[in-house]
């Protein structure tokens, strides 16, 4: 048995999904994959960041789909009642290249909800580049 399913059913990973990288996208070099979690504040106050990870990303060929799972927050993170997203970009030489999509609209902020209720995130790259609000480089304290 492996040592996650002996785990405090509040220990699991809350999220757990896979990043898809198209074979449409660019040929880019080692990169990374960040993935940020978030809990949505009140209006007069910004999201607060729960967890940020950053995982190895290999180099990407176009013609090649690439598939990277991930996982990220701990179930005891979250507090009913409260609402949260997820975000994931792409990340060349610590700027945001692209955005990871998730849903039907193709959002790059992705609204999650209770650990247990959570199925498994599919986040799309493509060939759509970040916007210029996404690739501008995070401040220090945020990182």
């Amino acid at each position: 048995m492996s040592a996650c399913l002996n785990a405090a059913p509040d220990a699991l990973p809350w999220l757990q999904g896979e990043a898809r990288i198209a074979t449409a996208l660019e040929d880019f070099p080692v990169s990374e994959l960040e993935l940020s979690l978030y809990r949505i504040g009140p209006p007069d106050r910004a999201a607060e960041l729960i967890e940020r990870r950053s995982l190895p990303l290999p180099a990407h060929v176009r013609g090649a789909e690439a598939r990277l799972p991930f996982s990220l927050g701990q179930a005891r993170q979250y507090q009913a009642g409260e609402r949260y997203y997820f975000t994931a970009y792409i990340l060349r030489q610590g700027q945001r290249s692209h955005a990871g999509r998730c849903g039907a609209e193709a959002a790059s902020t992705c609204p999650v909800g209770e650990p247990a209720t959570m199925q498994a995130l599919q986040i799309e790259f493509d060939a759509l580049p970040a916007t210029r609000y996404e690739a501008a480089p995070q401040p220090s304290r945020w990182r």
